[in-house]
This record gives structure tokens, C-alpha cells and sequence, in this order.
């Protein structure tokens, strides 16, 4: 009997028995060799490249990512330290330079007009892999830090434009869940 995972949640034929109170289909599928499924282990974060050596972090989609939600992260802590009051006007044009300098040039509906605590995005973000979808075409997910209540996965998808890869969007989704939403840059 196959008692691999059957749905997004890593559930199978017995779990759902379990969740049910079906305790004759659950005894019905042990006795034919399938049990709880095994215990599912978040994705192992892998290493963020290194900044290259002259700064330009649009060669590659990882990097511009990084670069990005690093510069994100910085500002939101700086408005954090410094408190609301004591921000000028500055501070507040901060996000539309960085939407320019790492994103897509195109109208935005919403800019990013706040910023919390936590931030965003994190120095300690994990990156969690990166696909080639075609040549012009990237996308990147990364995963808040595990110690977060709410730990967020975010799905950048970035378009190679005059040779400089940029991020045209990003949605994020509770970690462990399917649906992704769309959310501010």
C-alpha cells in the first residue's frame, strides 16, 4: 500500500482516517502497511551568493533579491530606531528609489508606505531556491527566519531587462500553506 503524502499538507489516506475518527479504515490500512505519514521537515535553507565585487547585484536573480530585501530591511529598521515623528520627507522617498534601482520600470498601484517591526524581510531570511522559468524569466523563494510566529515564504519573480535582472513582482504565503497573495515591493 502507498502511504506517500497526498496532498499539499503532507497528509495521506491514514491521517485523514485519524482526523475523521474512522478508526476501522485506519486499522483497514495499517493492516495493509500504511500508517501516519512521516513527519515533514521544512526545506533546508541553502547559502546566499555573495555580493559581487563592484556592487552591481543585477547579474543574477539571487543577488538582486538579496540586495534587495537587505536594503528593504535596513530602511524599515532605521524608521524603527528613529521613531515616527522624528522621520522627514527623506526617509519617506526612500522605497520609490529602491523600487527604481532593484525593480521593473512600470506603474506600481501601491507603494510601500509603512514599515513594522519585525521588518519585512530579514538578514537571516532563508533562501530557498531559484528557477530559471525562461531566458528573461527568474523566480527566487526565500523563507522568513524560523524563530518568527509567523513565518512567511516569498515568491520574487524577476524579468531580465537590458541585461539587468529585476524584480517585477512578489507574493508571499503563511508558510506551510498553498495559496500565495500578492504584496507590496
Amino acid at each position: 500500500m502507498d502511504s506517500r503524502p497526498l496532498d499539499f499538507q503532507q497528509r495521506n489516506a491514514w491521517s485523514l482516517a485519524q482526523e475523521r475518527s474512522h478508526a476501522r479504515v485506519m486499522q483497514l490500512l495499517e493492516q495493509a502497511g500504511a500508517g501516519a505519514p512521516p513527519a515533514s521537515t521544512p526545506a533546508p535553507g541553502l547559502a546566499w551568493p555573495e555580493p559581487p565585487e563592484g556592487g552591481d547585484c543585477s547579474v543574477d536573480p539571487v543577488t538582486q533579491v538579496r540586495a534587495y530585501t537587505l536594503a528593504v530591511a535596513a530602511w524599515e529598521q532605521r524608521g524603527n530606531a528613529a521613531g515616527h515623528e522624528a522621520l522627514d520627507a527623506g526617509f519617506w522617498a526612500e522605497p520609490q528609489q529602491l523600487i527604481e534601482r532593484f525593480c521593473t520600470r512600470r506603474p506600481r498601484a501601491y507603494p510601500r508606505a509603512s514599515y513594522g517591526f519585525p521588518t519585512t524581510y530579514s538578514p537571516d531570511d532563508e533562501l530557498l531556491g531559484s528557477e530559471r522559468l525562461k531566458p528573461a524569466q527568474a523566480q527566487v523563494l526565500m523563507r522568513d527566519p524560523a524563530v518568527r510566529a509567523l513565518c512567511y515564504e516569498h515568491r520574487f519573480l524577476l524579468k531580465r531587462v537590458a541585461g539587468q535582472w529585476r524584480i517585477n513582482s512578489v507574493k508571499r504565503r503563511l508558510a506551510g500553506t498553498q495559496k500565495w497573495a500578492s504584496t507590496i515591493l
